[in-house]
């Protein structure tokens, strides 16, 4: 399948998913020294319409975050989610780990939309309970969508608990993965860590 035919099948699959994900793709001249100051002005400096997005996308990897944050994603632009440059964001870590990756231009989401809880021990506990119940099946039913048309080799997880989940939902029968997909977790880019400490990440994704 063809890039065009892929942002087209995501759109068409889950009307408004440009505004829930995005692509990591960002515009950074010398990935070996990205300096915080300098990524966060880059972070969303990226081509959107989709006829220059597709040359600039790749199938092999597909980066999965938990959840949204209570704030949201910060712009209204689409292909936004993982490039917040308000000050309260960490999203510009990513970019660390992400450094001389093969793994640029891959597909980014969460896998679960719509529940939008910062803090990962709360959102734990809530989606547990009938309250939620719907809004987990549904966002199960998206990643099956978005899974099924990017069809990655490698599955990246941002922190332990969404790489947890995700086992446990194909255990369960909830999501289907294939078995030869490898499943890899990263340091959550919220985590307290040094720029260092996310450097070292970079082995996973080469």
């Amino acid at each position: 399948m063809n890039n065009q035919k892929v942002i087209s099948n995501l759109s068409l699959a889950v009307p408004g998913i440009e505004y829930m994900t995005s692509w990591a793709i960002y515009d950074v001249a010398d990935w070996n020294s990205v300096r915080t100051e300098t990524v966060t002005k880059k972070m969303t400096d990226f081509v959107t319409p989709s006829t220059e997005l597709s040359t600039r996308l790749n199938l092999d990897g597909m980066f999965v975050g938990l959840n949204c944050s209570e704030r949201g994603v910060s712009t209204q632009k689409s292909w936004q989610n993982f490039h917040d440059t308000s000050s309260r964001s960490q999203d510009y870590k990513i970019l660390y780990m992400l450094a001389n990756s093969k793994y640029q231009g891959s597909y980014m989401t969460d896998l679960f939309k719509n529940i939008p809880i910062t803090k990962s021990s709360t959102f734990a506990k809530k989606i547990k309970t009938e309250t939620y119940h719907e809004q987990v099946q549904n966002s199960l039913d998206i990643f099956q969508k978005e899974y099924n048309i990017i069809d990655p080799k490698k599955i990246f997880c941002f922190g332990g608990l969404v790489t947890r989940l995700l086992r446990k939902e194909m255990n369960n029968g909830n999501l289907t993965i294939k078995n030869n997909v490898e499943i890899i977790q990263l340091l959550h880019y919220g985590a307290r860590k040094s720029k260092g400490a996310f450097k070292q990440e970079q082995h996973k994704l080469v």
